[in-house]
């Protein structure tokens, strides 16, 4: 599984749990708009850099996952803005 489909995957968990309970502050159809435009890819000139799925999808904010370690079978990726953390599993 690459990078971009697992973090592609947990947005589709967190979309899920939203609409089953969505946020007061958050209307549906910013939601909607949300997850059809996130992309787990920044642009740029260096290494592979992605986008955190639920801050995107909470906030429509791109904040940029770090590598905080892993193994030989994965990675765990760590966002500065809401504290999760993503395990990304090598193929």
């Amino acid at each position: 599984m690459t990078p971009s489909q697992a973090l592609t995957d947990e947005l589709h968990w967190a979309f899920q749990g939203m609409t089953h309970n969505p946020p007061r502050d958050l209307d549906a159809d910013i939601l909607r708009v949300r997850f059809h435009s996130y992309r787990p890819r920044i642009r740029g000139p260096h290494a592979e850099r992605y986008a955190c799925p639920r801050c995107f999808l909470h906030h429509g904010e791109r904040h940029e996952l770090r590598s905080v370690s892993g193994t030989d079978e994965f990675d765990l990726l760590a966002c500065a803005g809401c504290s999760n953390e993503f395990v990304i599993p090598f193929e």
